[in-house]
């Protein structure tokens, strides 16, 4: 079961200050390119590095976080190879 904090992307910027045209200048209404059921697996896949992600699904969330369930296989198991 993997956390991954909800809401959107906050763009770094030194006291977000943006130079350059308006357009350019947003920092706090911006949206993350993934999502983050994709988030979750990939963290799972960097902790369990022998194991290979085969799917997910949402399981529970709440005010700051989302959990989701990461199935994994083992690539070098006899019943799998």
């Amino acid at each position: 079961r993997a956390g991954v904090r909800r809401g959107g992307r906050k763009r770094q910027n030194h006291r977000g200050m943006v130079f350059g045209k308006p357009k350019h200048q947003g920092i706090n209404q911006l949206k993350f390119e993934r999502n983050l059921q994709n988030v979750a697996e990939e963290k799972v896949g960097r902790r369990y590095a022998n194991l290979r992600v085969l799917n997910s699904y949402w399981v529970n969330q709440d005010a700051t976080m989302k959990y989701y369930e990461v199935i994994l296989v083992d690539p070098n198991h006899p019943k799998i190879r």
